[in-house]
């Protein structure tokens, strides 16, 4: 019998200069670039994941949305958001500023997206010794969101394919 094969919009979603482009980067094409380009509007990519467990069984063909961080993008990021069934939301906690932002990213995507299934990545696992927070002030926040939460590197690829792959797994499971 043939797995099963589903197609699934996901959208990673953060500040400027969190690693969202870096980390879809090592994701998707499994490489990674020490310079910082710009996200204009959003970037689209995709890439297969394989699920083997029980009713998450299958194949889930992730079209990744990138989406900018900049301020001036408010007013069209809705629109990117509209038909994604889940996130990846990235701050970084070398810059205390981009943790206080989750939460209006949260709203934001909830808002107007068709899945409510969420996840907070706080990226740069391979910087903790310039964290401006500690392991557990991150599992705290990201517990008052709601959401599981993940610590990337996009750099050294820590956790990187397990965190789209777990966020692929919350989209597939039954709903009560």
């Amino acid at each position: 019998m043939k797995p099963k094969r589903v197609i699934k919009k996901v959208c990673i979603l953060g500040d400027p200069a969190v690693g969202k482009t870096s980390l879809v980067g090592r994701f998707v094409l499994e490489q990674f670039g020490e310079e910082y380009v710009s996200t204009i509007g959003a970037r689209v990519c995709e890439k297969e994941v394989m699920l083997e467990e029980g009713g998450a069984a299958g194949i889930v063909q992730l079209v990744i949305w990138d989406i900018a961080g900049q301020s001036q993008f408010t007013s069209v990021t809705p629109g990117f958001y509209r038909g994604a069934e889940g996130a990846l939301i990235v701050c970084d906690p070398t810059r205390r500023e981009t943790l206080r932002n989750l939460f209006s990213w949260d709203h934001r995507f909830r808002e107007t997206a068709a899945g409510h299934n969420v996840m907070v990545l706080f990226n740069k696992s391979d910087l903790s010794a310039k964290w401006e927070v500690s392991r557990e002030e991150a599992q705290n926040l990201a517990g008052q969101m709601g959401h599981p939460c993940v610590f990337t590197s996009a750099r050294t690829g820590e956790n990187v394919e397990g965190a789209f792959s777990s966020l692929a797994k919350m989209i597939l499971r039954p709903r009560p």
